[in-house]
């Protein structure tokens, strides 16, 4: 079996060996490609997303849950921040973007030595599962004539409130709870410090379940006072997962990374595949 990240004995003294070998990586940021190397030699075999950059990350698929907590084992087992920035590193550039960034955030929100660290939102790092891609060309559009003409004002990039549909659908009064960045990126924090699998370290926490329900439960109690506000029943209970949605959506959004499209959800739609 290949060697313990950790290394002992030859790997041990290898790893001193290119203590000193520095590469520069950007404008500020130093780090050990050597060690990169030797600290990811182990992982190829366990990692089955490998680098497959346009691969969209979810945990309904059993191998990329499987990959993700596989590799926050391998994070959260590095002896220190020298070898957690190298291993990082290398990960960031050889490994599928969206499984690195779950993992290593993860890690620094349980390691001791990285707490209270500020993480950027998830929104900074893939903005297309949150705005359009016509906002980046705009955005590109700025820049670029901030470059040819310095010190010009930019116009202010504007989403508009009514971006996936109407209020000819009633659903649609309530549009700006359930896309709310800062409710949605909550949501996924929430997720990165209670994972539901992974290392004893990162899952053993006092009153979990607890926790889980009393979340979920203050979140769909504020969203049906929103409701309550726009005229709107309370929302339903979603028990027959077998029987059609009334309810569609369409998230005009594009992955970025995967350059695909997310599909719409037509009204009426039933739900396949997993539950098969």
């Amino acid at each position: 079996m290949p060697p313990s990240p950790k290394g002992d004995g030859l790997e041990e003294e290898r790893l001193q060996e290119h203590q000193h070998s520095r590469t520069d990586v950007g404008s500020k940021n130093q780090v050990n490609l050597k060690r990169n190397q030797l600290c990811a030699q182990p992982w190829s075999f366990r990692l089955q997303l490998g680098k497959t950059v346009t691969k969209v990350l979810t945990f309904w698929v059993p191998y990329h849950q499987t990959d993700g907590w596989s590799l926050i084992d391998i994070l959260m087992g590095l002896r220190n921040l020298d070898d957690l920035e190298s291993c990082a590193a290398f990960c960031r550039q050889n490994m599928n973007p969206q499984l690195f960034n779950y993992a290593f955030t993860v890690t620094l929100l349980h390691r001791e030595d990285t707490k209270g660290i500020d993480i950027p939102p998830l929104c900074e790092f893939f903005p297309d599962k949150f705005m359009a891609s016509s906002v980046f060309s705009k955005a590109r559009q700025e820049a670029n004539l901030n470059d040819v003409v310095p010190g010009i004002e930019s116009d202010p990039i504007e989403i508009p409130m009514d971006y996936t549909a109407s209020d000819l659908d009633e659903e649609h009064r309530v549009a700006y709870f359930r896309e709310d960045l800062g409710i949605n990126l909550h949501h996924w924090h929430w997720h990165l410090v209670y994972p539901f699998n992974g290392p004893r370290a990162v899952v053993d926490k006092d009153r979990r379940g607890e926790l889980f329900y009393f979340m979920p439960q203050q979140l769909v109690g504020r969203y049906n006072f929103e409701r309550l506000c726009n005229k709107l029943a309370r929302v339903e209970k979603f028990t027959a997962l077998r029987d059609p949605v009334p309810e569609g959506y369409f998230p005009k959004l594009d992955s970025l990374s995967s350059s695909r499209v997310w599909p719409a959800r037509t009204p009426n739609t039933t739900l396949k595949g997993k539950l098969e």
